[in-house]
């Protein structure tokens, strides 16, 4: 079964219209900055992250088990302190995220401004690993559960369908993100690699190769770009979805690959692995945490 329907979502008809174009390439410029704050207790796990709209930043501290958030100019503005590690974080304005509680299987709202409060908490059957806001819907990867799925869960906590695979397309679904111009579904999984997905749960696309392991954090651009974090090879690597792509319909690839958009140097020469990656819709720059040492630092990507 590829979708267990709990209840249809209605979308409008999509319009055709012009192949993507590919906008960024390689990197202009990097800028480094810490997240650690003066209350941390522990050196920072950065698990996921995001932009909001007006390009501050919010990220996952696992290890210090906080929601922070950020100026657009990366300066601290507030903490808000979970019960349990968060994985991953969400926007839905500039007011409004949403994060993972796996340990508790929660999904919890927070408001932000000068601070940060939570506004609703909602309970999963499944762990709840990673999240992506879209069209007024929480798309939740299973993570490390014994069901291997996406659930897509309105903002009200009901959860409207249960997006489940063959058995072994997904293994350890990690992390996921939805190209809004095409209602298209794309999941990391750790083990088996890159799995999109059309909005019923029906894969369209696959990538996994020998040489490729450890599919870490995956976003999306406005112009439908997707971006995948990998640890072998380490680095950043844009998903060829778009070669063979019109808007209004999909294909699957003869032969996926990935592009490599940022190189960073293999772990055993002092390299830093890639773990969390958000994408800025407003200033068109991409943001990394990474898994080892130094794990304060985030690096900030010009394009």
């Amino acid at each position: 079964m590829a979708s267990v329907d709990l209840k249809s979502r209605q979308r409008s008809p999509r319009k055709t219209e012009s192949p993507v174009k590919q906008l960024l390439k390689q990197p202009l410029g990097t800028d480094e900055f810490s997240v650690r704050l003066p209350s941390d207790k522990k050196t920072c796990s950065i698990t996921g992250s995001a932009f909001l709209p007006d390009d501050k930043l919010v990220v996952a501290d696992a290890t210090n088990k906080k929601i922070k958030l950020f100026s657009a100019d990366l300066k601290s503005i507030a903490h808000l302190e979970t019960q349990t590690a968060p994985r991953d974080v969400t926007t839905m304005s500039n007011t409004e995220i949403a994060c993972t509680l796996p340990n508790d299987r929660t999904v919890q709202v927070i408001h932000v401004g000068k601070t940060m409060t939570v506004s609703k908490s909602f309970k999963l059957d499944v762990e709840c690993y990673g999240i992506c806001y879209h069209d007024n819907a929480f798309y939740i990867t299973s993570g490390w559960s014994t069901d291997k799925e996406v659930q897509i869960m309105d903002t009200e906590g009901v959860v409207q369908q249960k997006l489940r695979p063959e058995k072994g397309i997904l293994r350890c679904p990690l992390y996921v993100t939805v190209d809004g111009k095409l209602d298209h579904i794309y999941v990391s999984d750790y083990e088996t690699g890159i799995v999109g997905m059309d909005m019923l749960g029906n894969v369209t696309f696959k990538f996994s190769d020998t040489e490729t392991k450890g599919f870490m954090g995956i976003c999306s651009s406005p112009q439908g770009e997707v971006f995948i974090c990998t640890l072998q090879p380490n680095g950043i690597s844009r998903v060829q979805t778009e070669t063979n792509r019109v808007y209004g319909s999909i294909t699957t690839l003869n032969e996926p690959e990935l592009e490599p958009v940022i190189s960073l140097p293999t772990f055993n020469k002092g390299g830093q692995r890639p773990r969390s990656i958000a994408f800025s819709r407003k200033s068109q720059k991409i943001l990394v945490s990474y898994v080892g040492q130094s794990v304060d630092m985030m690096n900030i990507y010009h394009f």
